[in-house]
């Protein structure tokens, strides 16, 4: 299931180089996140649609803390993160001044990255006193998949999804209530255990039945119902 939108954040040090659009990073150094990160291929696809192609010495692997603190000591021009407009780590980068860069092109970018949200970052959202932004940003945002291996149980995935539905069915400031967990933007594939969760909800009999029962019940009454 799909359980939250993060937005993909590129923070630049305002006092130090102010890129007009994502194109003008080409040549300078990047923070792209750790390897094996999410961010790193986000990042990555980002910058070949803009025509930028960071070199080796160009590049720099760093995750969030490390990135931000490289940006604030103007080692890199720009640092990406993939997080919530919650997350520490983007108070973290306010309290050290660095805004997020406006993506004029995020509309274009979400028709040729099926996977990617154009979103609206209002203004004041990250500090209404300090008026952070100063102005409405646009910006891109990803779907934050929850997955699986495949050998896990069908009725665990089942309990998962269920307290997903605890976890992340709450409004954000940027989603509304109810909106995931959801099976739409999916990476991988879909299990059985989900596309079951997504048309039956949480059936009664998981209120009268011990979990493992209700489970294997629900299941027998699925395959049943359509032969009867």
């Amino acid at each position: 299931a799909a359980v939250a939108v993060e937005p993909v954040w590129m923070f630049i040090d305002p006092s130090r180089f102010v890129p007009k659009m994502l194109g003008d990073l080409q040549g300078r150094k990047i923070a792209l996140g750790a390897k094996g990160s999410g961010t790193l291929p986000v990042a990555l696809a980002l910058l070949q649609l803009a025509g930028v192609n960071p070199q080796p010495h160009e590049a720099h692997y760093l995750a969030g803390p490390q990135a931000l603190q490289a940006l604030g000591n103007g080692e890199v021009a720009a640092a990406f993160v993939v997080a919530s407009s919650s997350a520490p780590i983007v108070d973290q980068a306010v309290s050290m001044g660095l805004r997020p860069l406006m993506l004029t092109s995020a509309q274009a970018i979400e028709r040729r990255l099926p996977w990617s949200h154009a979103i609206t970052l209002p203004r004041g959202l990250l500090s209404v006193a300090g008026d952070v932004p100063a102005a409405d940003v646009q910006m891109l945002a990803v779907n934050t998949n929850l997955v699986t291996r495949a050998d896990l149980h069908e009725s665990t995935k089942f309990l998962l999804l269920h307290v997903a539905t605890q976890v992340h069915g709450d409004a954000g400031p940027m989603q509304p209530a109810r909106r995931y967990p959801s099976q739409d933007g999916l990476i991988f594939p879909q299990g059985e255990a989900s596309k079951d969760f997504f048309v039956t909800g949480r059936p009664w009999l998981y209120k009268v039945l011990p979990f493992w029962s209700a489970y294997q019940l629900n299941r027998l009454l699925l395959s049943l119902l359509p032969v009867l």
